[in-house]
């Protein structure tokens, strides 16, 4: 029987599957409330970081052994976006192709999501410098400000600029990672409740690596810990989005196939954030000791993402 023929059904009071197994009996209003509660269980992963990453906000970056495991968390964030991109997100994405140029599309999409992440970061720093040289100039004109912390103050200015754009454009990526995961569990709750209690399983195993290194992202750009968790819950208004259009269309492939280029500009996104932004900032490091640690930590980030994958997938 198919999941249209289950879901109608399913609206008039009787089941899909075998009669009376509680795991395969579906009605409509229930497949909404599983759905937004699965999704809501997802998007808490981004409170759970609080408990890896002991620091107090910003603040903490003040402190030379702050910044040192501010810099391993960030190492793990680049290996655990680098695997959840080659690993999960492209294959995916590759996956689903279906038409003449459709890998085409998906590889031009993944070059989209990488040059326009880049674009909005520039432009922010552009702003940032802006507002810093306005500010510099109204403290020369009061006699405020000396030519030292003038220039100092140049010199952070794109530092500031791209570290608090990447903390959103981070966020913004993630809303789009969760639509899709919306869609996997609003489209698997379709199904009957083991496929979406399964689903939900696998996403929260994937996700829980990834929230941590995008929470030390967060932490990187300015957030406190507390605003850091806020924001990571805010994220999933995508996932609440995805899993709503999949159940209204009434399976998940019909919004799959019109926004199948969703998962590559992800992909690209999360590739400009791990490797322009992250990345160079990890390779400054001098001391030996500091390096492999952080080498470690972006190793471990790969090694569960793979671990996650290779499980479910087998």
């Amino acid at each position: 029987m198919t999941t249209e023929s289950c879901v109608a059904l399913a609206g008039g009071g009787n089941s899909c599957g075998d009669a009376g197994d509680p795991l395969h009996a579906v009605s409509l209003s229930n497949v909404w409330m599983y759905s937004f509660i699965a999704t809501i269980l997802v998007s808490l992963c981004g409170v759970i970081p609080i408990v890896f990453i002991p620091l107090d906000g910003a603040e903490s970056l003040n402190t030379p052994g702050g910044t040192s495991k501010l810099r391993m968390f960030l190492s793990f964030a680049v290996g655990s976006l680098l695997g959840d991109v080659f690993l999960h997100l492209l294959p995916e994405a590759w996956r689903k192709c279906s038409g003449t140029h459709a890998h085409l599309m998906n590889g031009l999409m993944v070059i989209f999501g990488i040059l326009s992440f880049s674009f909005v970061e520039k432009l922010c720093e552009s702003t940032v410098e802006e507002e810093e040289e306005e500010t510099a100039t109204t403290h020369v004109q009061n006699g405020k400000a000396s030519g030292d912390n003038s220039s100092l103050s140049e010199t952070k200015a794109p530092a500031k600029a791209a570290s608090w754009a990447t903390g959103y454009l981070n966020l913004f990526a993630n809303c789009m990672d969760n639509f899709s995961h919306g869609l996997a569990i609003g489209g698997s709750f379709l199904v009957n409740f083991k496929v979406g209690a399964l689903t939900t399983l696998a996403i929260l195993l994937h996700e829980i690596p990834h929230e941590i290194g995008d929470f030390a992202i967060l932490v990187r750009s300015g957030f406190s810990r507390r605003g850091a968790a806020k924001a990571q819950f805010l994220t999933a208004a995508g996932g609440l989005l995805g899993a709503s259009a999949a159940i209204w269309f009434e399976s998940a492939e019909n919004v799959q196939e019109r926004s199948s280029y969703i998962l590559p500009f992800a992909a690209g996104g999360f590739l400009n954030i791990a490797l322009v932004n992250l990345l160079p900032e990890l390779l400054q490091e001098k001391r030996p000791i500091e390096s492999l640690k952080q080498m470690t930590f972006l190793s471990a980030g790969v090694l569960v993402m793979a671990t996650v994958t290779v499980f479910f997938e087998s």
